[in-house]
């Protein structure tokens, strides 16, 4: 009987929070939010009794915040430990639960959430081992529905196979008649339908392919085509260039006259003095020959005979060629 009247108490606002930071009675229960406890749970604010296990602090990270948790410095591997919410208000359309846990240690049990409709309770989450790395790691938040009809919620935390397996829970939140579809879905198709009736991708589509395909396709044709029939007519002016041409060609041929008789002077004197030059070298000849048969008569002469007079032979040659150059033979 006395447990009955505090967890039916909160039950009338509809919506549960607990820290586990207000007193609400003297004695054990006093930061309890109304709730009931068995076995290892506990509060605390600051780190557990043990090492190497458990949360440095609450949730909310200050000093003083508070939170529960099972302590397993005492009991035996395999006791269960249960926090109960009040009973709640429900409607027929259930609630959303979030929570924060905290499971840091060697040898951590399991924690599991139950929602119960009367006395008839299912397991509808849990956790097993330890999943943070230390006390002083981020606490996780937990979400998850609840079933139509759930008039409570309990904790179940299983102890492990020692001291280093606290399990810590803090900040629970529990609102009846609310659900994750709703919020989930309305967001999602209002800005769906907006966007897509807005654009009318028919207009802006029609308009930019009608006007930039006609415009920039008949200039382009319409112009190269004129300019071709110009440049025709240009192509006939050079006529005139022709009659200059003509002019030019007259030139040349004065030029071409000019050089040959250049050419022709040249060639006649290059002629003269080939003339000239052969009949320098034949006199030059000649009279080397004649100078060679005047020396041999005068060695074949009996004055000069003695050859056993070198010197007398060569000094009578002399005085003959000299002779010779003064007198004509």
């Amino acid at each position: 009987a006395p447990t009955v009247a505090p967890t039916r108490a909160p039950t009338v606002a509809g919506t549960f929070l607990c820290g586990f930071n207000t007193p609400v009675a003297t004695g054990t229960t006093q930061y309890w939010c109304g709730m009931t406890h068995t076995n290892q749970f506990r509060t605390n604010a600051g780190r557990t009794g043990s090492t190497a296990t458990g949360a440095s602090g609450g949730q909310a990270g200050t000093t003083t915040d508070r939170y529960a948790y099972i302590e397993t410095s005492g009991g035996t591997t395999g006791t269960t430990s249960v926090l109960t919410t009040p009973r709640f208000a429900v409607t027929s359309v259930g609630g959303v639960l979030s929570f924060y846990y905290h499971m840091a240690g060697a040898t951590i049990g399991n924690l599991a959430v139950q929602t119960c409709v009367g006395t008839v309770c299912t397991t509808q989450w849990t956790q097993t081992g330890a999943q943070h790395a230390a006390e002083t790691s981020a606490w996780t938040q937990a979400s998850l529905m609840l079933p139509t009809g759930t008039t409570s919620v309990k904790w179940v935390a299983t102890r492990g196979t020692s001291f280093t397996g606290d399990i810590s829970i803090d900040t629970i939140s529990i609102t009846p008649g609310g659900t994750f579809p709703p919020p989930t879905v309305a967001p999602t198709v209002a800005p769906t339908f907006v966007p897509t009736a807005t654009p009318v991708s028919a207009a802006p589509t029609t308009a930019p392919i009608a006007a930039p395909t006609t415009a920039p396709t008949a200039p382009p044709t319409v112009t190269p085509t004129a300019a071709p029939a110009v440049t025709a007519t240009t192509t006939s002016a050079p006529v005139d260039s022709g009659a200059s041409s003509s002019s030019g060609s007259s030139d040349d041929g004065t030029g071409v006259v000019l050089y040959i008789i250049i050419a022709g002077a040249v060639v006649v004197v290059l002629l003269v003095g080939i003339i000239v030059w052969s009949k320098t070298s034949g006199n030059d000849a000649s009279a080397s020959v004649v100078a060679d048969d005047r020396v041999a008569a005068a060695f074949d002469n009996p004055v000069y005979s003695d050859a056993a007079d070198g010197e007398a032979h060569a000094g009578a040659g002399d005085g003959y060629l000299d002779v010779d150059d003064g007198e004509a033979m």
